[in-house]
């Protein structure tokens, strides 16, 4: 065989094991994404609706609370909250309103640990005061929490209260998160656990609603390259134990170059409105300000 044509046989074998860039899928229709360059917003991680048009974010490390009041096209950013009382050691990586003048907080640690707290606090004023915690347990798992990867996402619905841990369970070929739902009037939790949709993605967001005797969850998945909105349904104490997954928006590529850290969620009654980390390893600037119809 001529040398010519070796060659093109090993370039026919080298394209063939090369990897492939992945392509951005469609547009999401409607998407909107807004810059917020406000220092307050530095670090933000986690999101919930306090009052119609009414967003809050909180700071991972400043353990500042951020009101965003959005009106029509139009987000303002209103003077921040402090959180006092958290314990030393603690990030805030989420947080759900009880009600207007009552919130829950996830944390996670930079210690390896059996157990994660998640904050109660009282809103009054210009403080956000902690005022007691609940607890979520790994050890139907069997496992424990790795260094600052905690409860990633809270959302409150009804008497509620579901978190989902940013830690991963892998079984053969498929990736879970541990999910926990709470009766807050029973003060009860139940155990089980969310499928991940992607081979590296991780859960950072959550926001959920009550229809009747079922819950309807939606959250962020993401990982660098990965950025999802996924959606899934849970009987009230999570009888099923292992909940379904399906993908909303592929939200990849539609975000600038460089993909944000979204680590907050919340719906709103006609859009689903998400929050970036700015602050997170190489990506730094605006917080970005995201919004998809519902």
């Amino acid at each position: 065989m001529r040398r010519s044509a070796w060659l093109l046989l090993a370039l026919s074998f080298a394209c063939k094991d090369s990897p492939k860039t992945a392509q951005p899928g469609p547009k999401p229709a409607g998407l909107a994404d807004l810059a917020l360059p406000q220092e307050a917003l530095r670090g933000v991680s986690g999101l919930a609706q306090r009052l119609p048009g009414e967003f809050w974010a909180v700071g991972e490390r400043n353990h500042l609370l951020v009101p965003l009041r959005v009106s029509g096209e139009k987000t303002e950013v209103a003077p921040a909250v402090k959180v006092v009382g958290v314990p030393e050691g603690f990030d805030l990586e989420a947080l759900a309103f009880l009600d207007a003048d009552h919130l829950v907080f996830g944390t996670e640690a930079d210690v390896e640990r059996e157990q994660d707290a998640i904050l109660l606090a009282d809103l009054k004023g210009k403080t956000a005061t902690i005022s007691g915690l609940l607890t979520f347990d790994y050890q139907s798992y069997g496992i424990k929490a790795k260094k600052n990867k905690g409860v990633e996402a809270l959302c409150v619905a009804g008497n509620y209260l579901v978190a989902i841990s940013e830690m991963v369970l892998e079984e053969k070929d498929q990736r879970f998160a541990p999910l926990g739902i709470y009766q807050l009037q029973e003060k009860k939790w139940h155990y089980g656990r969310i499928q991940l949709t992607s081979k590296t993605g991780k859960i950072s967001a959550l926001s959920c609603t009550q229809n009747g005797e079922r819950l309807q969850l939606f959250a962020i998945e993401r990982h660098y390259e990965v950025m999802r909105l996924i959606s899934a349904e849970s009987s009230l104490n999570l009888t099923e134990k292992q909940l379904s997954s399906k993908v909303v928006t592929d939200l990849a590529g539609h975000l600038g170059k460089e993909t944000p850290n979204l680590e907050g969620l919340a719906l709103g009654p006609n859009r689903i409105w998400l929050i970036s980390d700015n602050e997170y390893t190489h990506l730094q600037g605006p917080t970005h300000w995201v919004s998809i119809p519902r």
